[in-house]
Order: C-alpha cells, then sequence, then structure tokens
C-alpha cells in the first residue's frame, strides 16, 4: 500500500479537476445564443433550420459538429466554422457560426458546330436566389434552326421541411445518333430529330440524414422528324426511318441512401441513390416498360487533399422502343466515346478517378486527374457481364471554391477496348 503524502494527494486532485472539469462543464452548459457572421446575402433563417443545437439546446459537440456540415452540405458557402465562445450578456455560452458565402448566380453558355449542324446554348440558374436557398433556372437552345427551352424550379425545404420539391417544363428537340453498338468501329446506322414537351413534378423527403425518399411523374409528348444531320460522315448512310410519334406518362419513385460531405472542393462519403420509373397505357401512355436504374458512389480524401472518387451503376429495363433504351456516351458516362455511342435495354458502368490539386488558393484550384471508365451493355440481363468498352486518360481541372459548381473539365481519353475518335471531351462539373 502506498501512502501519498498531503501535498502529493491535492496535486492529484488539482490535477484530475483540469482533466474532468471541461468536460463536466460542457456538460451542463446550455446555447444562450447564435451568432452569425459572414452572411451578406442568405437569410439568417437559413442557416437556423440547418442547426441541431440552438437556444437552449445542451452543449453537444458533435450535434454542432453535424450542423456545420449540413451547412457546407448546402453547397451555398465556400466555408463554415462552428465553435463556442462564452456568452457576454447571460449564462451559458454563445455558438458562433461564421460563413463564407459563394456566388450562386450562374451564367449559362456553349456555342459548338460541327458536320454541318450548330449548337448554341444561353441561360442562367441561381440556387439562393432571395438569400432563401431556392433555385430557379432558365436555358434557351438552338439546334441548326430549331429552338429549345427549359425553366424549372426547386425548393430543397419547401414548406421549411426537409422537403424538396422540384417542377421543370421542357420544350426541346434533340438530334438522336445511332451507332452499331455491337461493332468495332463506331459506324453510323441513322438517326432522327426528337422534339419533345415535358413537364416534371417531383417530392423527396429526408428521413434520416441517411435516407430520403421521394416519388413523381414526368408527362412527355414525343414527336420525331427525319432532320438529322450526321457528323463526320464519309459515305452515305441507310436511314431506318424514325420511330411514332408517342405520349409518354412516367411515374417514378426513388430512394437514397447515404450522404456526401462537401468541405469546399473536397468530397466524402458513400451514396447510393436507386430509381424505378414506369409507363403504363392504363396511365394514358402509348407504351408500356419500366425502367430501374441505380447509382453508387463513393468518395475519400487522401493526405495532401487527394481525392479517390468510385461510381457504380447498373440499369435494367424491359423497354421495347428505341427512344426508351439506355444511352450512353461521353457527355457525363464513358469518355473517349462519342455522346449516345451505346445504347441497350441493360447496362452496367464504372468510373475511377484518382484527383490531386498542385495549386490551392481561396478563389481558385487546379486539380488534376487520373481515370478509368468502362461499361457493359446487353439486350439480356443475364449478358451483362461483359465489358462492351473501356479508356482510361487524364485530366485537368479548374476550380474556384468560391462560385458555386464552377469546375471547368479538359480530359483525355484513351480506348483500350473498342474503337473511336473521340480522345478529347470537355465541360464543366466533375464528371461526376
Amino acid at each position: 500500500m502506498v501512502l501519498l503524502t498531503p501535498a502529493t494527494r491535492i496535486f492529484c486532485l488539482a490535477l484530475t479537476a483540469v482533466i474532468l472539469y471541461p468536460a463536466l462543464l460542457t456538460a451542463n452548459e446550455t446555447i444562450s445564443n447564435v451568432e452569425i457572421k459572414g452572411l451578406n446575402r442568405t437569410d439568417p433563417m437559413v442557416v437556423h433550420r440547418e442547426l441541431l443545437s440552438g437556444v437552449g439546446s445542451p452543449v453537444v459537440q458533435q450535434d454542432i459538429d453535424k450542423s456545420c456540415q449540413r451547412l457546407r452540405n448546402l453547397q451555398i458557402f465556400a466555408t463554415v466554422t462552428c465553435k463556442t465562445v462564452p456568452s457576454v450578456h447571460s449564462s451559458g455560452v454563445t455558438l458562433l457560426i461564421e460563413v463564407d458565402e459563394r456566388w450562386t448566380t450562374i451564367p449559362i453558355f456553349k456555342y459548338s458546330a460541327g458536320g454541318g449542324a450548330t449548337q448554341l446554348i444561353l441561360g442562367a440558374y441561381d440556387i439562393n436566389v432571395f438569400g432563401l436557398f431556392q433555385e430557379y433556372g432558365g436555358q434557351y437552345e438552338k439546334n441548326g434552326t430549331r429552338n429549345s427551352g427549359v425553366i424549372w424550379y426547386r425548393d430543397r425545404r419547401f414548406l421549411n421541411k426537409r422537403l424538396e420539391l422540384f417542377l421543370n417544363f421542357w420544350s426541346v428537340s434533340r438530334q438522336r445518333t445511332l451507332y452499331n453498338i455491337w461493332g468495332k468501329e463506331n459506324k453510323i446506322e441513322g438517326g432522327y430529330m426528337l422534339h419533345r414537351r415535358r413537364a416534371v413534378a417531383y417530392l423527396q423527403k429526408e428521413w434520416f440524414w441517411w435516407l430520403r425518399t421521394g416519388a413523381g411523374i414526368s408527362i412527355n409528348n414525343d414527336k420525331y422528324t427525319e432532320e438529322f444531320v450526321p457528323d463526320n460522315i464519309d459515305g452515305p448512310v441507310e436511314f431506318r426511318g424514325t420511330p411514332s410519334n408517342a405520349d409518354i406518362n412516367v411515374f417514378n419513385l426513388n430512394l437514397i441512401l447515404g450522404e456526401i460531405d462537401y468541405n469546399s472542393f473536397l468530397q466524402d462519403g458513400i451514396l447510393n441513390s436507386s430509381l424505378y420509373e414506369v409507363s403504363r397505357e392504363e396511365t394514358g401512355s402509348d407504351h408500356n416498360f419500366f425502367r430501374l436504374e441505380n447509382d453508387f458512389k463513393y468518395f475519400r480524401t487522401l493526405p495532401a487533399s487527394a481525392t479517390i472518387g468510385f461510381r457504380l451503376g447498373l440499369g435494367l429495363s424491359n423497354v421495347q422502343t428505341e427512344p426508351y433504351m439506355f444511352y450512353l456516351g461521353g457527355l457525363d458516362r464513358i469518355r473517349g466515346f462519342k455522346e449516345s455511342r451505346f445504347r441497350a435495354k441493360n447496362y452496367w458502368l464504372t468510373n475511377l478517378e484518382y484527383r490531386i490539386p498542385s495549386y490551392k488558393s481561396r478563389w481558385f484550384v487546379l486539380q488534376h486527374i487520373l481515370f478509368y471508365d468502362a461499361t457493359g451493355i446487353a439486350l439480356s440481363g443475364k449478358k451483362l457481364a461483359q465489358q462492351s468498352a473501356a479508356s482510361v486518360g487524364m485530366g485537368i481541372r479548374l476550380i474556384s471554391p468560391k462560385v458555386y459548381r464552377l469546375v471547368l473539365r479538359l480530359d483525355y481519353a484513351h480506348p483500350i477496348h473498342k474503337d473511336d475518335e473521340t480522345p478529347i471531351s470537355f465541360g464543366v462539373q466533375q464528371f461526376f
């Protein structure tokens, strides 16, 4: 048995108090005030409704950290910090939230020409209109002599609840090029011009941070014409005719599991999204079909602000009419191949990226990318195991953390399974 001297006992008691007092104090403290710094445009209500800890709540660091991350995930702030400080005029502590607002009014401009065809896109959108975290947008499109347009509205906190309401209205003309999907070369078999009028309404509920469900309807009036201008064709194309005009009413259900956390240009987390769509003659559609798509994404931040990103997609359907099959290509699915290069009733898709920045500042980030893309298509789900195309490559990203979703993307892809002649792709936002 060890006997402690009085001086040693006093020292041990003092050391225990130093260690335990902050924890005991935190457990008994309450938040008496919430102070927000850095708001110039955004309504304070937008910040308050994301907080898990408010005035009168006990100080729970886990809830404060989660509240801070919820504010980052709105993506209207470049940075968000949360901490507790002693209250000056009352007991308890003040929850101090400091934000750096992003520029969220984004212009849309694109002009391209080739193969005798031209495309002009003009528009703009904003996800924080009137500082209320509501999105309004509109876009005008001119394809050759055809005019198109779309307007949309999104409220991710509809009725100040964790509800997302999305509405959009389309009147568009799209050229659909049909390739020989089973051949080695990207030979064009034909094509047509799609003229679509569409109205979409969608509502999604967040039950927990990791669980969301939604339902919606898409009403489509589709007409097809032979106003088709194939790109980069050396020889004649045998047109196969156009699909029949159709009215398609699609009802959809979705399930989202997990969450992606955002911190400036970095992403972390797991997100799995499942979408089920059905069209039935009993509801006024001219075709019966179902489509099921599942999209799994994984992001992990590594040392030196590097990121590894992975996407795995799967699509299954019983579609019999060509326009409503799944279309995959270089726009956002598999680089190194033309847009809509592949079409099928069923597909799988994988993308793998390694992202690392070479320069970082408050306004700009220069990021370098190494990637691998692959896909498999099949008319029957039993044959989906085979690989239909793949590519590897590298790219660069110019990112502005201060501007919402401003990512300028340039990629060079080399096909390693199936040939194509479109190695360079560019656009805005990350590829996935």
